[in-house]
């Protein structure tokens, strides 16, 4: 059962989701705004959950589309702890950050994600991961996010990462099975910027490993 449903909301202030929290989104459930932040405080006996409308109950506005995200606009302030996010698979996005302000932050910390997609393509925005499971997720960062990912778990789905600046990358202690890989780096996987180290990857699929762009 749902505890609140947002669709189409500009947020403008500061949003706080206390634990155990049940939400349904439609459209761009939370649209942030400069300014606006999002803090989803779930816990780990008590996980908020933000699901698209469609995959729990009649879905009143019509079929789910590739504009519909469940978090989007101005990333700034982001922080998600303990939050089950759920999408059917396809198109609409947890996660689509497309404009931030500078030096904008999004945490996802302790998260499981299902289905769908995160998309960001803002130079401006640091995209933190940590303790994170992405199952068939579309995890889409072709727009030189910097972006830190650690002890995550990606089961199926695809990882795309590129970069058009000077940003940074690090990805650690996260294991891979069955993910497929899209890489374009005119860095070259210069050590200054890039971190890719003590990853795992499924026992015969080496050919399936990061690898920058040559």
């Amino acid at each position: 059962m749902l505890d609140y449903v947002f669709g189409n909301n500009a947020i403008y202030d500061s949003v706080s989701i206390s634990p155990g929290t049940v939400i349904g989104t439609y459209g761009c459930g939370f649209g942030l705004q400069e300014g606006g932040s999002l803090a989803v405080a779930g816990t780990p006996n008590s996980p908020c959950w933000i699901v698209h409308c469609s995959t729990t109950q009649e879905y009143p506005c019509g079929t789910p589309c590739s504009d519909d995200a469940a978090v989007g606009g101005f990333v700034a302030g982001l922080d998600a702890r303990f939050t089950r996010w759920s999408i059917a698979g396809g198109c609409p996005d947890h996660l689509r950050a497309r404009d931030a302000c500078y030096d904008s932050v999004a945490v996802l910390q302790s998260c499981e994600f299902y289905g769908g997609r995160i998309s960001c393509a803002c130079d401006q925005l640091w995209l933190g991961l940590a303790n994170c499971l992405l199952d068939r997720v579309c995890l889409d960062l072709e727009g030189a996010p910097a972006v830190a990912l650690q002890n995550c778990a990606l089961l199926g789905g695809s990882l795309t990462l590129a970069r058009y600046d000077w940003v940074p990358w690090s990805i650690k202690d996260t294991a891979f099975e069955g993910t497929t890989f899209s890489v374009d780096d005119p860095l070259n996987g210069d050590s200054a910027y890039t971190v890719f180290d003590h990853n795992a990857y499924l026992s015969g699929r080496a050919s399936c490993r990061i690898r920058p762009a040559p």
